[in-house]
């Protein structure tokens, strides 16, 4: 999969998984508003001001809860396209414009409370700062702002007289910011891991849809190719048979649609007696001989159904292999309960030999934690879950499979 593919797919991904739902953007803002109740101390201090600072100090609060209530409002947005996202954890971390004046305005009311209120009464609106400065700032500036907050926060008590009554605000903006931080980065890792599994998901969905539909169509390809070839032959010498190939090649064609159909949607199951029947088949028609080995061959009803649909897959890619790669005469399907093994009398597959087919083998059987070897009189082709080196035959192509 190239890099641009794979970015949509973490775009896509992202998307998904950072999208809340109305009542966690509710509950959310909620607890971010309920710090709200430390304003308690600026405005009880303010009534006490003669009429002018009262006031001053009275609209700078109200502005403070303003600018606060907006911090934490818009760190919520809406993107182009799709559902309101949570903007802190979409995977950016990004600087935005009206983040960054809300939380300016936080910072500036609070130094001119100073100038009205006095540093030990202002103490109270630093928890407001270690709260916000995680939410609304990058990661890594948003923790760096809240610590110095709460540095901040416990100096002024120590270098101010009779500031040591103050030291609870101290201990209270220290552990403001410890919640909000873990909080965010509890939350951040849990998207983050929704998001790579989402990714995950899709990729191997698209992978399954790929391997599916190139097993399915592989197969019926090939057989409707050779049947082409065979009914240009008999055109002349045996209209007849030219004309009931013609019809097969209509009924592949239409059943390979409708496989098509049915693997993209996630629905094809294969049939074991089915796919025999069809690999038979297609043997005959590339002229090539089938020989039945195993104990399974009487009922193969009694082979486990998770078998059934592995050993389907590979007597079908098997199959295809042979008729177009392997130059045979004779092929050979030994078949029990929880063996299969497809061999062949041709050229033999190199040691270098990939593509969608094998690839989607060894998936299947490594699905279901079987074994898989595929070994040619060149040496071996591919394998997966084997755990010990695999005799070379010395002609054609062994295929087995041991679940």
């Amino acid at each position: 999969m190239n890099p641009k593919s794979f970015h949509d797919l973490t775009a896509e991904s992202r998307g998904l998984a950072s999208s809340p739902s109305k009542p966690y953007i509710i509950v959310s803002t909620f607890m971010s508003l309920v710090w709200l109740g430390f304003l308690y101390f600026p405005i009880s201090r303010a009534l006490t001001l003669p009429l002018g600072p009262k006031i001053i100090s009275l609209v700078l609060t109200a502005t403070f809860a303003l600018a606060y209530i907006m911090a934490f409002i818009l760190t919520w947005r809406k993107p182009i396209v799709g559902e309101r996202n949570f903007r802190y954890f979409d995977g950016r971390h990004s600087l935005y414009k009206g983040n960054a004046v809300a939380f300016a305005v936080i910072v500036m009311i609070t130094l001119l409370q100073v100038a009205v209120l006095g540093p030990l009464d202002s103490l109270a609106l630093l928890p407001f700062i270690a709260a916000a400065a995680p939410f609304t700032l990058p990661q890594a500036v948003g923790y760096i702002a809240g610590a110095l907050t709460v540095l901040v926060s416990f100096l002024i008590p120590s270098f101010v007289p009779n500031g040591q009554e103050y030291f609870g605000l101290a201990i209270t903006t220290s552990a403001v910011f410890m919640f909000v931080a873990g909080m965010t980065f509890f939350i951040g890792s849990s998207i983050e891991s929704q998001r790579q599994a989402g990714t995950q998901a899709i990729l191997e969905e698209r992978e399954r849809v790929a391997r599916d539909v190139h097993d399915v169509l592989g197969h019926t390809l090939t057989v409707i190719a050779l049947k082409s070839e065979l009914a240009g032959k008999l055109l002349e010498r045996d209209p007849g048979r030219a004309q009931t190939e013609l019809r097969e090649i209509t009924h592949l064609a239409r059943e390979s649609i409708e496989e098509v159909r049915q693997t993209v949607a996630g629905l094809k199951v294969q049939s074991l007696s089915e796919e025999i029947t069809a690999a038979s088949q297609a043997l005959e028609s590339a002229g090539i001989g089938l020989q039945r080995e195993g104990s399974a061959w009487p009922d193969l009803d009694s082979i486990p159904a998770v078998n059934q649909a592995v050993f389907a897959w590979v007597i079908r890619e098997a199959t295809t292999n042979i008729i177009r790669h392997a130059a045979a005469s004779q092929a050979t399907i030994k078949l029990d309960r929880s063996n299969l093994t497809i061999t062949d009398n041709g050229v033999g597959i190199p040691p270098d030999a990939a593509g969608h087919g094998l690839e989607g083998l060894k998936a299947r059987v490594e699905q279901v934690g079987g074994i898989l070897s595929i070994v040619g009189k060149r040496g071996l082709a591919s394998t997966a879950g084997a755990t010990e080196p695999q005799n070379i035959p010395e002609t054609g192509t062994v295929v087995e499979v041991k679940l």
